[in-house]
């Protein structure tokens, strides 16, 4: 084996494990898809009134089989792709025995279903598919991808866009890493962007390409190029960036733990790199110790980017910080805009929103004596020192009894779910605060309803 070609098998394997260890379990267009199926998927009642056609036309060792993006996709499932009001059935299968899949597509003449045609490759799992008129002719085309093989199951996959009742069929064929189908700039209908990455240590490269059709078919009409040395793509997230204005969010890991999102938009054709901060960075300031996926977190329609701060006065080692995470939505230029903080504890499935008045001067602090447990608190900067406000804490609720005699100060139930009290304790009644810092500390101190309005479950 040449040095080039071992060189390029060990960072194959390498960004694996990398990928490995970064993946939440959020599948996107083209990422990993779970392992293999056991049994067949289950089926609704519309699925099973062509069960009996289906099993006719399986081959020894087909099964049918759910592709892993997105979940609304079944095994089964009806589409008008030709345009005419008559749905189609998109069945979708997997020979594991062959190293086969693909789907039949099933037409109904005289109340009968009958197969029209079938698409079908060499691999391991389907990664993602679906319906979309790419073409802009009022038919949907049949987006499939597929990883051909385990080794490359975080790596590059394959994809193709079928069009039903075409006599070529397969219009378009390429492969990718990660991928996203979405109208990114309401001007070209919907496209695909392409991401590209090769992590092989001789000759790294990263890109993204953006696929759309004209007269002439599909081709790729803008690319540029990305970070090549980060480990992978946790998660992407297509929406709206700002207000009429959509995005695609690439949150990426790049380092041992630390993270970054791009944010790429589309501008009449032409692929820009919204916070790349120039030439010196791809990434602008979306650096994040660990990762945290871009979504709309306050329900206004709008993605924001997650950043953690550190708490004031932080002396915590980074595993054991109590992160609060800052949400930013892009600015419409070349910045970001602070919307949102919040403490989440995923662990104790808790996320406590901050109102605007505690963007500034507030922060939170474990509770040394209750594992779990949050402290909130008022910040005097020009002391140094952090008046505390609250302790919130998830406890169980046959033990809150017990707990609450340990309380010091009155509590409230903020919200009950799945067994458990999300209990406040109101700390703030038993401080003395100094007279120069009172103003400002109850200012920041809350009614119940208001502190009840703040807290959450995180899942």
């Amino acid at each position: 084996m040449d040095g080039v070609t071992w060189m390029k098998r060990y960072g194959l394997i390498f960004t694996v494990i990398c990928l490995a260890q970064l993946l939440t379990g959020c599948f996107v267009a083209g990422a990993g898809s779970p392992g293999d199926l056991m049994e067949p998927p289950s089926l609704g009642v519309n699925q099973q009134t062509i069960k009996e056609f289906v099993d006719d036309e399986l081959l020894k060792d087909e099964i049918l089989y759910k592709p892993g993006n997105p979940e609304s996709l079944g095994a089964i499932n009806f589409v008008d792709l030709d345009g005419d009001d008559n749905e189609e059935a998109v069945v979708y299968f997997k020979d594991v025995a062959n190293y086969r899949l693909g789907a039949y597509i099933f037409g109904k003449t005289d109340g009968n279903w009958k197969v029209v045609d079938k698409i079908e490759s060499s691999g391991v799992d389907i990664s993602y598919s679906g319906f979309y008129d790419l073409t802009g002719n009022g038919k949907k085309e049949i987006v499939i991808a597929w990883s051909a093989d385990k080794l490359d199951i975080f790596l590059n996959k394959y994809m193709i866009i079928y069009e039903y009742g075409n006599n070529e069929g397969e219009l378009y064929r390429d492969t990718y890493t990660e991928m996203v189908v979405g109208d990114f700039d309401e001007k070209l209908g919907e496209e695909l962007l392409l991401l590209d990455l090769d992590r092989n240590f001789s000759e790294p490269s990263s890109k993204a390409r953006l696929v759309a059709f004209s007269g002439d078919g599909f081709s790729v009409i803008d690319e540029i190029e990305l970070d090549p040395y980060i480990n992978g793509y946790y998660n992407v997230a297509f929406g709206y960036a700002s207000s009429g204005k959509k995005g695609i969010f690439l949150d990426m890991g790049i380092g041992a733990h630390s993270a970054a999102t791009y944010l790429l938009v589309v501008e009449d054709g032409t692929l820009q790199n919204a916070l790349g901060g120039g030439d010196s960075s791809y990434y602008g300031n979306t650096f994040k110790q660990y990762s945290v996926e871009s979504q709309d977190i306050n329900g206004d329609g709008i993605i924001e980017i997650g950043i953690y701060e550190e708490p004031y006065g932080n002396n915590y080692s980074l595993v054991d910080t109590p992160w609060i995470t800052s949400w930013y939505q892009w600015d419409g230029e070349d910045g970001l805009k602070l919307v949102l903080k919040s403490y989440i504890d995923q662990d104790n499935d808790i996320r406590i929103d901050f109102p605007y008045k505690w963007f500034e001067g507030v922060s939170v602090r474990n509770v040394e004596e209750s594992p779990g447990a949050i402290e909130i608190g008022y910040v005097d900067e020009k002391h140094g020192i952090v008046y505390p406000m609250y302790i919130v804490e998830t406890i169980q609720e046959n033990m809150l009894e017990e707990r609450a005699r340990l309380f010091e100060s009155e509590y409230f139930i903020a919200l009950r779910k799945n067994g458990n009290a999300y209990v406040v304790e109101k700390i703030y009644q038993k401080q003395n605060i100094p007279d120069d810092i009172i103003p400002g500390y109850t200012d920041v101190v809350l009614d119940d309803d208001e502190m009840k309005e703040l807290i959450k479950t995180w899942r």
